[in-house]
Order: C-alpha cells, then sequence, then structure tokens
C-alpha cells in the first residue's frame, strides 16, 4: 500500500485522505468505525476526508441500512487523471490567450525547487539550438538527481548539442560527459569557480543559484542572450580538456 499512498500524495491529496482511500481498497466495503480502527485517525477527520474523497468521486457511499463506504478501483485512478488533465489543458488554452492578447510578456522569472529546476533545464530544448552552460560546480549532479539523467537522454534523443563548463574538482564528470554523443565538457581552474550556473540556448538564459533551496532565474531576451554566449566563448577557450 505504500507505493499507492506516495502515489494519491502526490496527485494533491491529504495524509488523511490518502489514509483512508488507502485502508478502503484493503478493507473493501467499511464503516466510519472500520476506517477509523484501522488508520488510527479521529473520527471527524475521517468524516472530513471521505468528505473530500467523495466530492473527488474516488469513494462512494451506500445505506445497507447503516453508512458504509467503499473504495472506487485503482484502476479509476487513471480517469481521475484523465479528467484533471482535461481540465488543465483548459486553464493552459485560457492562460496562453490570455497572454497573447496581453501587452506586456514577461521577460524574467524567479521560482524556486526542483520541479522549478526541472521545467527549467528541461525547457532549454524547446528551440532545438546548442545549449551552452559553464559555472556548474561538481556537486550539481547529486543536487539534482536523476532528472539530469533524464535530461540528457531526452536531448541526445532531439540530437541537440550541448558544451558544458564545469568548475575544478569535476574531473571524473567531465571524462563521463565527454563520453555522450552531441556533448562536450571542459573544466576551469579554481579561480574561476563559480556558486552561479549559467544556461543558454537561443533567446533563453537559466541561471540556477545553488543555495539550500535552489533559486533559478529564467530570462527570454536575445538581446541579453548574445553577450552571455560571447562570454561563454571566452571562458570556453581558456577552459581545460581532460584527458
Amino acid at each position: 500500500m505504500e507505493n499507492i499512498k506516495d502515489f494519491l500524495a502526490s496527485i494533491g491529496l491529504g495524509k488523511n485522505e490518502t489514509e483512508v482511500y488507502s485502508a478502503l481498497v484493503d478493507m473493501g466495503t467499511s464503516s466510519v468505525l472500520d476506517i477509523s480502527k484501522k488508520t488510527k485517525i479521529h473520527r471527524s477527520n475521517i468524516y472530513d476526508a471521505l468528505r473530500d474523497l467523495l466530492q473527488r468521486g474516488l469513494i462512494f457511499e451506500t445505506n445497507n441500512p447503516t453508512k458504509l463506504f467503499t473504495s472506487r478501483p485503482p484502476q479509476s485512478l487513471v480517469n481521475y487523471l484523465k479528467q484533471k488533465e482535461a481540465e488543465l489543458d483548459s486553464i493552459v488554452k485560457d492562460y496562453e490567450s490570455k497572454q497573447f492578447r496581453g501587452k506586456d510578456q514577461t521577460k524574467i522569472k524567479i521560482t524556486k525547487g526542483n520541479f522549478a529546476l526541472r521545467e527549467a533545464i528541461f525547457s532549454l530544448m524547446e528551440s532545438g539550438q546548442p545549449i551552452s552552460v559553464y559555472g556548474i560546480p561538481k556537486e550539481a549532479p547529486d543536487i539534482i538527481g536523476p532528472l539530469l539523467k533524464d535530461f540528457h537522454k531526452e536531448r541526445m534523443k532531439r540530437k541537440i548539442p550541448m558544451q558544458q563548463i564545469y568548475n575544478s574538482g569535476a574531473v571524473d564528470r567531465v571524462k563521463y560527459l565527454n563520453k555522450l554523443k552531441f556533448t562536450e565538457a571542459k573544466i576551469l581552474p579554481q579561480k574561476y569557480d563559480s556558486f552561479a550556473t549559467t544556461n543558454i540556448s537561443g533567446n533563453k538564459i537559466v541561471i540556477l543559484l545553488w543555495e539550500n533551496e535552489i533559486t533559478v532565474i529564467e530570462v527570454v531576451d536575445e538581446f541579453m542572450a548574445k553577450p552571455y554566449r560571447n562570454y561563454f566563448d571566452i571562458l570556453w577557450r581558456k577552459a581545460q580538456k581532460v584527458v
């Protein structure tokens, strides 16, 4: 049941809702008292959780003659997600139409966290143009985690070239990257170490600040992107190949 609990939490269900739904899947049709014994959650909180699950359509109630609750099968979660996807698609289309009508377009965005990081990194592939990166700390792959492998896999699938300049001490990482397709990596001496990583692709700049919680700064502006690319070219000539 732990897998289903993790999944329910990932789609926005609260702890009590997750516990109650999982208990119903495990026990079948049950009363509030049964659910309370199973989950050790106070009955008043169970009623709140049941109300939320009923509104989401993930459970249903019967009177036989007492009020009982039954979960819909886990397979129904697929339909639930499809419905939410359709709702989100409608929201996105409405947002995009408003953005298109608006006179002012946001060129600079500042966000935080791993999800923002993922969205920003993957957005670098949208233009299909080469990606240039400098100021990468050797700890970056460990901080970013598995999504970095997903990024490179997708990038190579799209055949998008990438040049990366790592801070000092990342020799093993640079050797690994140079074995990948459409990838070149070099390393700079310690005096050039940076705590901000700059990514450039097309007219987009993504700056990552490696704080306790990663800060992501996105800029869309060709006028600004050009000098960043020029600076990258200067650093690339100074950077060292790793044999």
